[in-house]
C-alpha cells in the first residue's frame, strides 16, 4: 500500500558518512554507521475534530474604554492525556511560563495539573488582535512538547467588554510538501570495498495501487507535493546487495530544523539505540508475525509510529521505519524539516541484530 519516490542513489562527495570499526570475518570494517537526512515542507491547514478542552472565567478590559489597563484572562483545562503546557499559537516566540505580559502558569490549587491560568496584559504581544472592538488570542494544545501532531487542538479566545464572552474553538490541521533538497545520497569510501546505499521515503497509496501488501512498481506517487499532517509514511534505507555488507540496522532517526545538526534545540528521536524487527511478510497458520524489539521507537510518539523499525525476512539489506506526517513545534508554516537517520551496515548478520525481541503474534 505504499509508493514511493526522493529516491537517490549514492554519489561520490558524501560527507554525512562516517564508518564504525570493527573486526569481523578477518575485515577492519564490517560495520558502518550512515548519517542521512530528509526533509518536509511544513504548511497549516484546517482540520475539524471535538473539542475537549475547557475555558472558563474568560474576562476582558481595554484601558482606552475606561479600563485600568488592557487585559484578557481566563482559566484553561487541557485536554485529558495531553502532556504539553498551552501556548499562544501566533507567537511562538513567547514563553508563556516565565513572560510577565504573555502568562499561561500552571494553577498550583489543582493537584492534577491539567488547570491554567491565561493573562495578557499587552496587545501588542502574544498574538493578540482586536478586531471590530473585540480582542482575539488563539492558544494551542499540543498533545507532546515539542511536537505538532494530527491530535493537537486549538481555541481562538474572543473577548469584547462589555459585552457577553464569546468563545469559539477549532482543532489544527498541518500538511507539508518535500523539497528537492529532500533527495539523499552519498559513498563511503571504505575497504574491502565501497558500500553503496540509497534512501526513500513512500506514502501511502490508494488501494488499486498495492497488492497484498507490496508496492508495485507501476503508478508510483511522487512526494513533492502537498502531504497532510497524519498521512502514513515509510522511510527505508537500503544498501547494496552485491557489497561485503549484506546486512542492515537502523540505529537512530531524528527529526530537526536543521539540515546539518540533528540534535539542535527542537529535535525529536523518531528512534534511538538501534535495533532491526522482521516484519510482516511471512505468515504462521495464516497469521501475521511482527517482531517487537526494545528501546527502539519513542514510546512518548507511539501514536505516530505505530511499529518497531523493522526489516524484511527476504531483504536482510534494507530496514524501514513507518510514521505519521507531523511537525515541529519551533517551526514556522512552510519551514523546512529535517529528518536524519544513522544505519549501521555489517558483515555478518549477529552484528545487526536487535539486543532484545520479543514476538507478538496477531
Amino acid at each position: 500500500m505504499l509508493a514511493g519516490s526522493l529516491v537517490s542513489r549514492c554519489l561520490p562527495g558524501s560527507q554525512r558518512a562516517s564508518a564504525v570499526p570493527s573486526a569481523v570475518m578477518g575485515f577492519n570494517c564490517s560495520a558502518l554507521s550512515l548519517a542521512l537526512a530528509l526533509c518536509l515542507l511544513i504548511q497549516v491547514v484546517p482540520w475539524s475534530a471535538a473539542q475537549d478542552y475547557d475555558v472558563t472565567n474568560l474576562q476582558c478590559s481595554f484601558a482606552s474604554n475606561g479600563g485600568t489597563r488592557d487585559s484578557i484572562s481566563a482559566k484553561l483545562r487541557k485536554p485529558s492525556g495531553f502532556r504539553g503546557a498551552p501556548l499562544f499559537a501566533d507567537d511562538r516566540a513567547v514563553d508563556p511560563s516565565t513572560d510577565p505580559q504573555c502568562q499561561i502558569r500552571l494553577d498550583q490549587s489543582d493537584p492534577t495539573d491539567m488547570t491554567y491560568n491565561m493573562l495578557v496584559t499587552d496587545f501588542h504581544r502574544c498574538g493578540v488582535v482586536k478586531v471590530n472592538g473585540a480582542v482575539h488570542v488563539r492558544l494551542w494544545f499540543p498533545q507532546f512538547p515539542g511536537v505538532v501532531m494530527l491530535a493537537d487542538q486549538e481555541l481562538i479566545l474572543m473577548c469584547k467588554p462589555p459585552e457577553p464572552i464569546v468563545t469559539q474553538h477549532k482543532a489544527a490541521g498541518f500538511a507539508g510538501s518535500f523539497s528537492g533538497g529532500a533527495r539523499v545520497s552519498g559513498v563511503v569510501e571504505e575497504k574491502p570495498g565501497t558500500l553503496e546505499y540509497e534512501v526513500a521515503l513512500y506514502k501511502e497509496a490508494p488501494p488499486k495501487n498495492s497488492t497484498n501488501g507490496q508496492l508495485m512498481k507501476q503508478g508510483d506517487v511522487p512526494i513533492e507535493q502537498a502531504v497532510q499532517i497524519g498521512t502514513k509514511l515509510q522511510l527505508r534505507a537500503r544498501i547494496n546487495a552485491e557489497s561485503v555488507w549484506r546486512y542492515v540496522k537502523l540505529m537512530e532517526v531524528t527529526v530537526s530544523p536543521d539540515p546539518e545538526n540533528p540534535h539542535v534545540a527542537g529535535h525529536v528521536y523518531l528512534v534511538k539505540d538501534g535495533c532491526v524487527c522482521f516484519s510482516k511478510t511471512f505468515n504462521l497458520y495464516q497469521r501475521n508475525i511482527h517482531c517487537l524489539c526494545c528501546r527502539c521507537r519513542n514510546r512518548d510518539l507511539a501514536t505516530i509510529i505505530p511499529h518497531q523499525p523493522g526489516r524484511y525476512k527476504e531483504r536482510p539489506n534494507e530496514v524501514y521505519l513507518d510514521f505519521e506526517a507531523f511537525l515541529l513545534s519551533t517551526l514556522q508554516e512552510r519551514s523546512t524539516l529535517w529528518i536524519h537517520s544513522e544505519i549501521k551496515a555489517c558483515v555478518v548478520p549477529e552484528d545487526c541484530q536487535p539486543v532484545s525481541v520479543e514476538v507478538e503474534i496477531i
